[in-house]
């Protein structure tokens, strides 16, 4: 953890501690040392506060530098601890620290990206058959695209209700990786849509909604119906893949399995079917 302190005036560590001793000085520190946010929040604050847009770009600072702390609970504390400072709205910072966050989420699984499209994988040789392959018939029936879109949405907050807030990497969260890929889309599917909408609203109150939430404060409507539905899983695994053909497919209760499970899902999204970008819209205000 990062502290910091501020010598008295024409004073550096080196003359502070000749001139004391070796004794007051570590006193001095014990006593006047602060965390770095604290002392960041504190120090800001005093040069901003006759300024609104210092202020605002004070606070702006402030959550900058919590979202670098990487544990969770840690920046909680701080988050709580800076708002009381200075005198802001603790539901505000968090929405910063959120933006911050997912900022951050989403420049690292570009960083991925662009490393694993510089991966090179030697392929194995095609075997030329002597006879044209016979034409199969699908073996399911095929789907049009305005349903196929209602599934992947469905998909999407499933997992997003139901495992978005176990970490799939260190200080990751899945609710994190999900909300960073659906951050310009527009859902067609209106239950969904309001379900994605309040989901968003909680997580910029501080708090992970999961079905639950949905389930206990939704009764009677049509959310409730649509996570309760959200909440079971849709096809259970033959045991014989592992057992016959040695292949492991990890079951969705474990974390990372749902995380691979959403970015294979967005990367079989067909174009016409992958999620449609928000368009703008008037703002209308509910009742």
């Amino acid at each position: 953890e990062v502290r910091a302190v501020v010598f008295p005036q024409g004073e550096d560590p080196d003359s502070y501690s000749r001139r004391v001793g070796s004794q007051a000085f570590q006193a001095f520190l014990q006593s006047q040392a602060q965390d770095l946010v604290t002392f960041k929040a504190k120090l800001l604050n005093a040069e901003s506060a006759d300024d609104p847009i210092r202020r605002a770009e004070t606070i702006k600072e402030i959550v900058r530098t919590v979202a670098l702390v990487p544990d969770m609970l840690r920046r909680e504390s701080y988050i709580r601890h800076a708002a009381q400072l200075m005198a802001a709205d603790e539901a505000l910072l968090v929405s910063e620290l959120n933006k911050n966050l997912l900022l951050k989420a989403q420049e690292q699984r570009k960083a991925r990206e662009r490393a694993a499209q510089t991966t090179t994988v030697d392929l194995p040789e095609l075997e030329i058959l002597d006879q044209p392959i016979a034409k199969q018939e699908p073996a399911v029936q095929e789907i049009g695209p305005a349903e196929r879109q209602k599934l992947q949405e469905k998909e999407s907050l499933r997992l997003l209700l139901n495992y978005g807030f176990h970490e799939v990497e260190q200080d990751f969260r899945l609710f994190q990786y999900i909300l960073s890929e659906l951050d310009e889309v527009e859902l067609e599917t209106p239950v969904y849509r309001r379900i994605l909408g309040i989901y968003k609203e909680k997580i910029s109150e501080g708090q992970v909604p999961d079905t639950k939430y949905f389930i206990d404060h939704y009764d009677g409507d049509e959310i409730k119906a649509a996570v309760v539905e959200l909440y079971t899983n849709p096809w259970e695994i033959s045991e014989n893949w592992e057992a016959k053909y040695h292949i492991y497919v990890p079951h969705e209760s474990e974390v990372s399995g749902a995380y691979g499970l959403f970015q294979h899902r967005a990367a079989q999204a067909p174009p016409a079917a992958a999620a449609h970008p928000r368009q703008p819209t008037e703002t209308t205000k509910n009742p």
